[in-house]
């Protein structure tokens, strides 16, 4: 459910003209790499958002569950799906490079 309401949210903003990224954290990476068994509810609004280029990337760190190194099978789903990783804050999806862009960070 926290899944699929980041996912509306960043479509809802985007269609009310708000500049708006997603970055995929934590479990939502393993969400990702498994897409194709997620509800299919989900599965529209995260194929939304790829088409309209609002997914920023996923954290390459949390693709193990913040363990020492990335799991090799998710991280090569997600990339099959042409998602790129942000790990420019100690292998982790750094946020800084928003701020400076003007984006307003929002947890979900």
């Amino acid at each position: 459910c926290r899944q699929l309401h980041a996912f509306l949210y960043a479509l809802d903003l985007h269609r009310k003209g708000y500049p708006t990224r997603i970055i995929v954290e934590g479990m939502a990476t393993r969400m990702l790499a498994a897409l194709e068994r997620a509800p299919l509810r989900l599965q529209k609004a995260v194929s939304d958002a790829k088409d309209a280029g609002l997914i920023a990337g996923v954290c390459l760190q949390a693709c193990s569950g913040c363990g020492d190194t990335a799991n090799p099978s998710v991280v090569e789903a997600i990339k099959a799906r042409g998602v790129s990783f942000l790990n420019d804050l100690e292998n982790h999806a750094g946020i800084e490079p928003f701020v400076r862009e003007g984006y307003e960070v929002i947890a979900v």
